[in-house]
């Protein structure tokens, strides 16, 4: 199978040469010119057949008319036979027949050979010369004034052989000129196929790294020229290795002096990442003590708030106490005198409104610690359970009720009341409280009166979309993509820490397994819009 595969390549490189190409390219030449001339001979010597036929045909014609108008008018056909038998005999068989039909179509003369188109209708001659016989026929007076017609036929044999005659001496001199053509051609071939192998081998000896070796160069065609191209090629190269040789010489000298400095180096670069990796750790430590110091400062703030804010209603439910532990004992003091029906009944009036008071302070007081509770174990235990969205936005929105209210700005609460999760509450909790804080701070700077709208929707079947949205200031195009970066802020030196949107960004896209989106205008107003699942998965 080797051995097939190596005589095919051989055969196919053998065809694929330049000289196999020429040496075909010259004889298919050679062979479409020799058609083209054989095939122009032809059809000028059918011409010249076509003219040599009708000048016969006209010369035959005449002299037979002047032959036949003498014995057709004395009616002396037998001796018109014997006539056109001598002339066919002594006229070296270039008549081949002669007859005569009279209008009736009957013979009136002919001669041996039988005539094969009397009656019919004759083809042109053009059709009639190949076939080797030459039919004629024309019109003559009788002596009774009738039409007789007379027939003969002239034979084409010496026009064909001439023919093929010119056809063989043509032949053998194109033949003749194809073999000198080619005997040219080969010879050409032979020495542009030896000056042709200098090259190869001279490329080769250049290949194989002789650069000093030189083509000798004669004449001024194409090869030679090439030949001059290959010798400036093969300076130009031998050139380029001695600067190759000598630059890799001096690198080779750079290399040996750079080895102790790449040392120096590379102990210099060491010590550094060293003290890079310390920073590293120490930055990141610093970050989650941040991190860490942001979440205790909010719910520490938290519990500012929710401390302030059950001071009234402890205050309002002590002072009424006080007050009617007074009234109480008065009542004591009045029993003793002698109780009266009026004083029991405004004892009893004022014991069921104190009792009322007492109750709703109470409540109230024991609703904020409830929602302060929930949120500050939410917040700092990141537990993953099923919760309510309305309730646990309500119960982080109470919390943060004593931060703005004796402002004059509102926060609306839209969410449906059927939004069910399983996630982490603490961790959004935080985020809400950010954003909200966020707002307060920043988008609501100078103004008088702002509105925070959170809303909540199913979207895509799997997910909620939680969008907090404020009226303020909005913020600038060239802060807008910096939001969730850690520590920037625009009130850098004025208390802020720049990381609260970053730790919103870090709990949703990484523990919430959500994504968060901001879009502004200036004056415009902030939305941030949440992405989270409606099922997390549980991280362990």
């Amino acid at each position: 199978m080797k051995k097939n595969n190596s005589k095919f390549q051989l055969v196919f490189k053998y065809l694929s040469s330049l000289r196999t190409q020429l040496v075909v390219g010259g004889i298919g030449s050679m062979l479409v010119v020799f058609s083209l001339i054989s095939y122009n001979t032809n059809q000028l010597f059918r011409e010249f057949a076509i003219e040599s036929a009708q000048t016969n045909l006209k010369q035959v014609s005449e002299t037979l008319n002047l032959v036949i108008a003498p014995f057709a008018s004395n009616e002396e056909m037998p001796v018109l036979a014997d006539y056109f038998k001598e002339l066919i005999e002594s006229n070296d068989k270039s008549i081949v027949y002669i007859a005569i039909t009279n209008s009736n179509r009957n013979v009136l003369v002919k001669t041996i050979f039988s005539p094969p188109l009397l009656f019919s209708e004759l083809p042109p001659i053009e059709e009639q010369i190949d076939s080797g016989i030459i039919h004629a026929k024309q019109s003559f007076l009788m002596k009774d004034n009738s039409i007789a017609e007379l027939h003969y036929g002239l034979s084409t044999s010496m026009l064909i052989d001439a023919a093929d005659r010119i056809r063989s001496r043509n032949f053998l001199l194109m033949s003749l000129v194809i073999v000198g053509a080619l005997i040219v051609l080969l010879v050409a071939l032979i020495r542009v196929s030896q000056r042709f192998n200098q090259l190869i081998q001279h490329s080769q000896s250049l290949a194989s790294g002789h650069y000093s070796e030189r083509l000798a160069v004669s004449g001024s065609d194409e090869i030679a020229q090439l030949s001059e191209h290959f010798n400036e090629m093969a300076c130009a190269v031998e050139d380029r290795i001695d600067e190759v040789e000598k630059a890799r010489h001096a690198l080779i000298e750079l290399n040996q002096t750079l080895e102790s400095k790449v040392e120096q180096r590379t102990a210099q670069l060491h010590a550094q990442n060293k003290a890079l990796d310390k920073a590293l750790v120490h930055l990141k430590n610093t970050q989650d003590s941040l991190i860490q110091s942001e979440k205790m400062a909010g719910l520490g703030a938290m519990v500012a708030g929710v401390s302030h804010e059950l001071n009234t209603p402890i205050g309002n439910a002590l002072s009424v106490a006080s007050s009617l532990n007074e009234r109480t004992r008065g009542f004591i003091q009045e029993t003793e005198q002698g109780l009266r029906k009026s004083s029991l009944i405004s004892y009893r009036d004022y014991m069921t409104n104190a009792a009322d008071l007492i109750e709703r302070n109470l409540r109230r007081a024991s609703d904020l610690i409830t929602s302060f509770k929930h949120v500050a174990v939410d917040q700092t235990s990141s537990q993953c359970r099923k919760f309510n969205l309305k309730q646990t936005v309500h119960e982080i929105l109470t919390t943060l009720a004593p931060s703005y209210k004796h402002t004059n700005h509102s926060i609306e609460d839209a969410i449906p009341t059927d939004l069910n999760l399983l996630g982490y509450p603490g961790p959004l909790g935080q985020v809400i409280t950010n954003l909200v804080n966020n707002a307060m701070i920043h988008a609501f700077e100078n103004c008088p009166q702002g509105n925070i709208h959170i809303q909540a929707q199913i979207f895509n079947d799997d997910y909620i979309k939680l969008t907090v949205t404020d009226n303020g200031k909005g913020i600038s195009p060239e802060n807008l993509s910096k939001v969730f970066d850690p520590f920037f802020t625009t009130k850098l030196g004025q208390g802020g820490s720049g990381l609260g949107l970053n730790i919103v960004h870090n709990m949703v896209t990484g523990l919430m397994q959500g994504k968060i989106e901001v879009s502004s205008e200036l004056n415009q107003g902030t939305c941030f819009a949440i992405t989270l699942p409606l099922m997390v998965k549980e991280i362990e």
